[in-house]
Parts: C-alpha cells; sequence; structure tokens
C-alpha cells in the first residue's frame, strides 16, 4: 500500500529519499532480519540494544494500546530531542500534527494486526525558531514470548535542525509492506498487554548507557 501527499523540499527529499542510504533505519532492518528465524517475525526477547550500534539513539519501541494506538516503551535520545519532553509513555501521535494523527492512526493497526511494516516521510511544522526539518521513519512488527504482536521496534532519522521544540511533523510519504506471518498468528486484545509485556527492567541499565530510556506500562 503507498499514499503520497504534498511534497517536502527536494534538498530533503533526496537526503531521506533511500532507506538504505540512512544508516540507523539500515542498521535496524538489518539487525530486524538478522533476527528473523525461519520466516517467522523476531521476538522482543531476542532484542538487545548492543545489536543496534549507533543507530540506538534513533531507534524506539512502542506497544499497542489501542486500535491504532501505539506509545513509546523504549525511546532513543533522539526522539525526546524531537518532542522536548521524556517519551515515557507518551503516544506515537506526539511526533505529529493533530491532522495528521488520523492518518497514522489508521495504519499503524495494521503493524499490530496484520503483520505489517511501515515507513513513513515526514517534514516538521515550520514556525519561528523552527527551521526546515524532514525525517524518516521505519516501525517493525515483533512478536511477544506467546507469539503475539503487540509491539513494534521502530528508528527515526532526522535530515535538518531541530531548532525550538516540540517539534511536529506532517506526513507527506507513507509506504506499508506486508510480511510473511508465520502460522499461529495471535493478536494480544489491549487488556492483555500488561500482562504479557516482556521483563526489560534487568536491561535498563545497559539501555541507559546507550542513551535508552525505559518505559514502563504503568507509568
Amino acid at each position: 500500500m503507498f499514499f503520497e501527499f504534498p511534497k517536502i523540499g527536494a534538498s530533503m527529499q533526496d537526503a531521506l529519499a533511500d532507506p538504505a542510504a540512512i544508516p540507523c533505519l539500515q542498521i535496524l532492518r538489518g539487525y530486524w532480519e538478522g533476527l528473523r528465524m525461519d520466516g517467522a517475525l523476531p521476538l522482543r526477547e531476542k532484542v538487545s540494544p548492543n545489536g543496534l550500534g549507533g543507530a540506538i539513539e534513533n531507534c524506539f519501541i512502542v506497544e499497542r494500546i489501542a486500535a491504532g494506538t501505539g506509545r513509546f516503551r523504549v525511546a532513543g535520545s533522539a526522539v525526546g530531542d524531537v518532542i522536548g519532553i521524556d517519551p515515557r509513555g507518551m503516544p506515537l501521535t506526539m511526533l505529529l500534527e493533530p491532522v495528521a494523527r488520523g492518518t497514522l492512526t489508521r495504519v499503524l493497526e495494521d503493524v499490530f494486526t496484520s503483520a505489517t511494516a511501515l515507513d513513513v516521510t515526514l517534514e516538521g511544522e515550520r514556525g519561528i525558531g523552527r527551521p526546515h526539518l524532514a525525517a524518516r521513519m521505519i516501525l517493525l512488527p515483533i512478536r511477544g514470548a506467546q507469539g503475539e504482536y503487540h509491539q513494534a521496534i521502530g528508528a527515526l532519522a532526522l535530515s535538518g535542525n531541530i531548532g525550538r521544540t516540540p517539534r511536529r511533523f506532517g506526513i507527506t510519504r507513507m509506504r506499508s509492506e506486508a510480511l510473511d506471518a508465520p502460522a499461529g498468528f495471535v493478536m494480544a486484545k489491549p487488556m492483555q498487554l500488561s500482562a504479557r509485556l516482556p521483563d526489560i527492567a534487568a536491561s535498563a541499565p545497559e539501555m541507559a548507557r546507550s542513551h535508552l530510556r525505559l518505559v514502563h506500562s504503568r507509568d
């Protein structure tokens, strides 16, 4: 599925045109693919900050809390720099202008319910102290211990200067990629998420050293 929105500036478009040319997106996708076993999507428990290398500041994990709604569970420092506050427990749509949030919500549900990868090109709102800023974000589903898909790992690549925060983005391009879903695909119900979230407290010190923030579902 492919959606095209009003174009962003040519230089920004070129800088973000090819995800293979953007290191943090390339690293995340390669790492995610490497965690797949026999075509199955990666297990959350197998995801480690060590595998993300220099991309870790741009990466994050979101969890599904309702239909089409995800919130940050773990987020690299680049996300907080853009939002202007700690992203702990904040919805993913905090990155977007209000008019763009419904568009992402409709497509985000596919990431959690039909094993879909999402690739979104963004343009930052302009204003005093807010220069031209573009971004590209990918979201890749990961599965829990019971085979359910209620989380996704993503990366946010930036092109330009953040300037005065918070910065919000409009969507200029969005592409979804259907992935081969393994047998036994299970969608977690929102009310079941807290019970099924993996225990990542043990890795919190390691993540903190790598500029990732630990987010608890009850925060």
